[in-house]
């Protein structure tokens, strides 16, 4: 049994999640509770991300976890769990609800061609034969991308399954995808504000538009800490990204980012919001010194750039991922 617990700034234990190996590198995700005062702060999301990361450390191949709240169940497939049936009356509940039982696939091969990309879809979405019972699924045989959006497709075409960018990578994680931006980026953050990404689940950066004309949805990025941290500290992925005055942005996204309205900026200006998510701190900070010896940065980054693939993973392999 492999258990992850959270803690609130005074001590108090706030949320757990519980795994049992099972066998055939199979994991049974028994708990994942977050006490209810703290719910929506990001969490359960830090909980469920490090239990992604000790199965891949274990190499677990599939997961699973059952549940009788249907309001987990986006939950569960926003990091790449897929419903596979409703059992009833599995525990005898008193109030008799059905249990939705979900897995999530685990691939370790990272793709090398578009061969591979459609062998995996094959596995997570395997033809199924109709019946009286259910549709039926054509076998997939193509896959395409084309903004951001993923398509699987049948031998003459026919569209079998769509998918955002983002929500691949989740079905497919953590195996490295042949859809990957090999372009990644880094973002400058002041620590105040990195607290507020980890402890009231903050996921979206406010800043000027940077890269306005490139397609930056599913690509990696480092978040950099400014002093007194002065180093790399922690590892995301893009969702979306959003230009507009301060005022449209704001309503449009929320209380999700870690500025107020007046601190995006005054509407004569035009601002960029960056969605992510799969928010994983770093082992250890890596500092700046050690990342410009490294070849990874030339300087202090004073604003989000870009970063080739090859630093971004120069970066990641000094500071090491966390894995509880």
């Amino acid at each position: 049994m492999v258990s992850r617990k959270w803690d609130a700034p005074d001590g108090s234990a706030v949320g757990v999640a519980i795994w049992k190996p099972k066998e055939n590198r199979t994991a049974k995700l028994s708990t994942l509770f977050v006490t209810e005062e703290y719910r929506r702060s990001g969490i359960g999301r830090n909980l469920i991300l490090t239990c992604l990361e000790q199965w891949k450390m274990e190499k677990i191949r599939r997961a699973f976890v059952t549940t009788a709240k249907v309001e987990l169940v986006p939950f569960f497939e926003r990091y790449g769990f897929w419903v596979e049936g409703i059992g009833r009356e599995i525990y005898e509940r008193e109030r008799h609800e059905p249990e939705w039982f979900l897995t999530k696939l685990l691939f370790d091969n990272a793709d090398r061609n578009s061969l591979d990309t459609v062998d995996k879809a094959k596995i997570l979405f395997p033809e199924i034969i109709k019946s009286s019972y259910v549709s039926g699924r054509r076998k997939v045989e193509q896959i395409e991308t084309s903004n951001a959006v993923i398509s699987l497709k049948a031998s003459d075409g026919t569209v079998i399954n769509k998918f955002s960018l983002h929500a691949w990578f989740n079905l497919t994680y953590p195996a490295e995808s042949l859809f990957t931006p090999q372009t990644a980026y880094i973002i400058p953050i002041r620590p105040q504000f990195l607290i507020q990404i980890f402890q009231a689940g903050k996921t979206v950066y406010y800043g000027v538009p940077r890269f306005a004309n490139d397609e930056i949805t599913g690509s990696l990025i480092i978040f950099y800490a400014s002093s007194p941290i002065s180093g790399v500290v922690a590892i995301a992925r893009i969702v979306n990204r959003y230009i507009g005055k301060p005022t449209d942005l704001y309503n449009h996204l929320g209380m999700k980012g870690v500025l107020n309205l007046q601190e995006i900026g005054n509407e004569r200006q035009i601002r960029q919001a960056v969605e992510f998510d799969h928010l994983m701190p770093l082992l250890q900070a890596v500092n700046l010194s050690e990342l410009i010896s490294n070849g990874v940065l030339n300087g202090t980054p004073q604003s989000m750039h870009s970063l080739p693939m090859d630093r971004y993973k120069k970066a990641v392999e000094i500071g090491g991922i966390y894995a509880g």
